[in-house]
């Protein structure tokens, strides 16, 4: 602390006393640069201090009362010696450097909210579901939405982009990485079953970013959620699946893949399980005492055990003998496990060798088993849990009208015949006339 400076015209009370009463401010400089003052008004005693801050401004501030009247209390009211220190920390204060303004944070935008929910994704949902999810974003969402901010986001610019996303071409598909990306299909008329498709389409990437918004509202980043829940997706774009495999199919399909391919396509129809799913099947994950397998990465993050029947316990007995429970079940014939995207090219040779035209896609091997399963009367809740279905509504959509018509067969059995069934003599006689 600096030494005070004394100055016997102004430290005590009855020094000040014997001043003037007037505007005038008495001055005694206490450090380089500073100066203490006193003014002795008609109803306000007060100190002052006065310096040169560093623009080169003459400042004047007032420190606080003088104790003429009233006890200092190092406040409000002050003695000649406090009303010294401070002003020297209000000069302190004058040329202590000034933080740097702090840049305005930045605003949180329709782009971050999807970075944050596919980090959420990735740790929270298959690896499949969150790639998906970016190549998704970043084709359909990003270019267009990606830098408006949540709170400037409107209904009507969700609408807007909801809308051109239906009426945009499909996208030609290239390989990872790959720059610059190809352009949209030629447009030309466009019938009904082609805008359906679109507007499916548009449906599921709208279902994304739904997501992504509601997971930043609830996190608190977004000041509202009106501006995407009213905005609604187009009806009538779901169209039940009409390309299901025979049991004969299978079977040819099975014998015409690759040895090591085989083993993936059995499990699939046995199990009902995604490539990505079988993909991540350890030994360890089949119960032969229970006859179930353990679908440890799943698309919907919920872990499930799927009902082996005989012929799956026996492929699961025969591909996990000897293995670590750690190891991949599924290996190609060079003993590396199967990776994303590995099973098109087989899928298509062995299509080809069957004789199945148009060839089949992996996935269909799925639907196959649901197919299945919903011919043979199996109850609907029973085909979502053993698919991993949240719910019955993506089952019903699939599979609901392949299963036995109650109602036509309770009438086929029930209404009664109008007409006289002709003898085996009268059908001989509508023959030879009717040739």
């Amino acid at each position: 602390m600096a030494r005070a400076t004394r100055a016997s015209g102004l430290e005590t009370r009855a020094a000040r006393g014997r001043l003037p009463i007037g505007d005038a401010r008495h001055w005694v400089l206490i450090g380089e640069g500073l100066s203490l003052g006193y003014r002795k008004g008609a109803k306000a005693r007060r100190w002052y201090a006065r310096f040169t801050d560093p623009e080169g401004v003459e400042r004047k501030p007032v420190l606080g009362t003088a104790d003429d009247f009233l006890d200092p209390d190092g406040e409000r009211v002050l003695s000649y010696f406090q009303a010294q220190d401070k002003a020297r920390a209000a000069l302190a204060e004058a040329l202590a450097p000034k933080p740097e303004p702090a840049e305005p944070e930045a605003a949180y935008t329709v782009g971050d909210a999807l970075s944050d929910y596919l980090d959420w994704l990735d740790l929270h949902r298959a690896r499949t579901t969150a790639h998906e999810s970016r190549i998704m974003s970043a084709a359909h969402i990003g270019p267009t939405l990606g830098a408006i901010p949540l709170a400037d986001l409107t209904t009507p610019k969700v609408r807007d982009w909801l809308a051109a996303l239906a009426r945009a071409p499909a996208r030609r598909r290239r390989k990872a990485g790959a720059l610059p990306p190809k352009p949209a299909k030629a447009t030309g008329p466009v019938d009904p079953e082609t805008l359906r498709r679109r507007k499916a389409t548009a449906n599921r990437v709208f279902s994304l970013l739904r997501a992504a918004l509601n997971h930043a509202w609830s996190n608190g980043k977004a000041p509202s959620a009106d501006a995407w829940k009213r905005v609604k997706p187009f009806d009538r774009t779901d169209k039940p699946r009409v390309r299901y495999l025979s049991v004969e199919e299978i079977r040819k399909l099975t014998n015409a893949a690759e040895a090591d391919f085989r083993p993936l396509i059995r499990a699939a129809v046995l199990t009902g399980a995604r490539y990505a799913e079988l993909r991540g099947v350890r030994a360890g994950d089949f119960h032969p005492e229970a006859q179930t397998l353990r679908i440890a990465e799943p698309k919907s993050g919920r872990v499930r055990y799927v009902p082996l029947t005989a012929e799956g316990v026996a492929l699961f007995e025969e591909l996990t003998a000897g293995r670590a429970a750690d190891a991949p079940v599924f290996v190609r014939a060079d003993g590396k496990p199967w990776e994303q995207d590995w099973q098109i090219r087989p899928m298509r040779e062995a299509s080809e060798a069957a004789g199945i035209v148009p060839a089949v896609h992996f996935h269909l091997l799925r639907h196959a088993y649901g197919s299945l399963l919903a011919r043979a009367g199996t109850p609907l809740q029973v085909i979502a849990a053993a698919l991993g279905h949240g719910d019955t509504r993506m089952t019903a959509r699939h599979y609901a009208h392949l299963q036995p018509d109650f109602v036509a067969q309770t009438v086929r059995a029930n209404l009664p015949t109008f007409t006289e069934s002709p003898t085996p003599a009268k059908v001989r006689r509508l023959r030879r006339k009717g040739a």
